[in-house]
C-alpha cells in the first residue's frame, strides 16, 4: 500500500468522485515488475487498487489471454493535444502516444507527413510513435523518444497539461543529442504535477546584488528572466513549474523558461521538492 507525504496539499487535485489516480510501478517477491493503479482520497488513504496488464508484444497468445480484462484499442478516449503557441512544428510534425496505464491516446497531429518512429517502452505500457522531419537523424530523434517514453511510463500523476508542453521543447531539442542538462528539465516538465518550487526573499536578494558573479555568463535578458522567476516563487506560495509558467512565462519560449528553471534549481537558489511516495509493509514480511 502506499501513502502520500502531507508536504502538497492534493486536494485541488482531487476528482469529482473524491479520488485521485496514482501508478504503482513494483517489483513483486516472485521478480516480476507489475503496476498497479490505486485510488487516493482526500485523507491519503487507498480506497481501491487494480492490477493493470499490458499486452504482450508477440503472435503467440495462449488460452490465458481471455482472461486478463483490457480496454480495446477503440475504446481509449483520443484527447487531441493543442501545443503551446511557441510550438513551431520545424522537427517535430505530431505524435501518437498511447498510455495503457491511464487508458488514453494522445494525438497532435496525428495525420502530419514526415519520418516515423515508434518506440514502445521497457513494461510495454507506453507507445509513442512520432512524426519528424526528414532531414533529422532519426537515431538522435529515436533517443530523445526512448527517455520520454521512459519518463511517461514512470511517473506516478500525467497530466494533460503536461503534454501540451512537451511538443515545443521536443521540437527545439530533438535533434540534437540528449545531455544531462536537457534530460534533467525534461524531468522537471513531467513531475511538475507532483512537486513545487519555491525560494525564499533571502536567496532572491542574494542574486539581485551578486549576479554577475553567480552568472557572469548571463545577460540582461537573462537576469531579468532569473530574477522575475524569483519574485513570483518568492511569495510563500507552493507553486508547479507550469503554476509559474502561466503567471509570467507567456513573453517566452517555454523551453528558454524550463531552462532557466533548471540552472535556477543547480544554483541553489531555488528548492524543488517532489512528492515523496513511502511504502508500508505487511507485518511479518
Amino acid at each position: 500500500m502506499l501513502l502520500i507525504s502531507d508536504a502538497i496539499e492534493l486536494k485541488s487535485l482531487m476528482l469529482d468522485v473524491g479520488t485521485i489516480e496514482f501508478v504503482d510501478v513494483h517489483r513483486c517477491i516472485d521478480d516480476e515488475i507489475k503496476a498497479s493503479l490505486l485510488y487516493i482520497d482526500s485523507y491519503n488513504k487507498v480506497r481501491s487498487q487494480c492490477i493493470i496488464e499490458a499486452e504482450e508484444n508477440d503472435d503467440t497468445k495462449n488460452e490465458l489471454d481471455n482472461l486478463i480484462p483490457t480496454v480495446p484499442k477503440t475504446d481509449f478516449p483520443k484527447i487531441q493535444i493543442v501545443p503551446t503557441s511557441d510550438f513551431g512544428s520545424f522537427n517535430l510534425k505530431g505524435f501518437k502516444i498511447k498510455d495503457k496505464l491511464r487508458q488514453c491516446y494522445y494525438l497532435l497531429n496525428e495525420n502530419a507527413k514526415g519520418e516515423k518512429i515508434k518506440v514502445i517502452s521497457l513494461l510495454k505500457f507506453i507507445e509513442f510513435e512520432a512524426t519528424i522531419a526528414p532531414e533529422i537523424d532519426k537515431k538522435i530523434a529515436e533517443r530523445w523518444i526512448k527517455r520520454t517514453v521512459k519518463l511517461i511510463e514512470s511517473v506516478p500523476i500525467l497530466e494533460d497539461i503536461v503534454i501540451t508542453f512537451l511538443p515545443s521543447y521536443l521540437d527545439n531539442f530533438i535533434t540534437f543529442e540528449p545531455k544531462e542538462r536537457e534530460i534533467n528539465e525534461l524531468e522537471l516538465l513531467f513531475n511538475s504535477p507532483i512537486s513545487v518550487i519555491y525560494t525564499t526573499e533571502d536567496k532572491k536578494k542574494l542574486f539581485q546584488e551578486n549576479w554577475k558573479t553567480i552568472c557572469p555568463d548571463l545577460g540582461s535578458t537573462g537576469y531579468r528572466m532569473y530574477n522575475t522567476i524569483l519574485e513570483e516563487c518568492a511569495d510563500e506560495i507552493e507553486k508547479s513549474i507550469i503554476d509559474v509558467y502561466f503567471q509570467i512565462g507567456s513573453q517566452y519560449t517555454f523551453p528558454y523558461f524550463l531552462a532557466s528553471i533548471n540552472e535556477l534549481i543547480s544554483l541553489g537558489l531555488i528548492c524543488f521538492e517532489k512528492l515523496e511516495f513511502i511504502t508500508i509493509k505487511r507485518p511479518n514480511d
